[in-house]
């Protein structure tokens, strides 16, 4: 999954915070790495029982990560959230092996759900606030 933001009156909103363009697109860099973190905890919670998967080590859970802030083309940023463990994918997708349509998704409706409810606007919107008053 994957969200846009876009900003299309730039000079008015470097204006309205007085500062430069490279304090803003830090602002930016350091918002879209707090909303990963955000995406992270909540597919942690997901993965921690039913209604998803029985926990026995808590190994899935522990993988899932946040990695690093990459910079792409045309000034856009990318964060990726992922479980490290062998059997992540098996768990969030299905497993040819197992009952048709057993599946315990987690990382995705994490993702989903804040999307949709608004709270990784908030959380992202909060995060560029508070680097730039900071």
């Amino acid at each position: 999954m994957s969200a846009r933001i876009e900003i299309t009156n730039w000079q008015q909103v470097l204006d309205s915070f007085g500062k430069t363009e490279k304090e803003f697109e830090l602002a930016v860099e350091y918002a879209i790495g707090v909303t990963g973190f955000a995406v992270e905890a909540q597919a942690r919670k997901n993965a921690s029982g039913r209604p998803g998967p029985n926990v026995r080590t808590g190994n899935l859970r522990r993988s899932i990560i946040t990695g690093a802030v990459k910079k792409g083309f045309a000034d856009s940023y990318e964060v990726e959230v992922s479980a490290t463990m062998v059997y992540a994918r098996a768990v969030e997708l299905g497993h040819p092996r197992w009952k048709p349509g057993v599946k315990y998704p987690y990382l995705g409706p994490a993702a989903r759900g804040l999307s949709d409810n608004g709270t990784l606007s908030r959380v992202f919107s909060n995060a560029v606030a508070s680097r730039l008053k900071g």
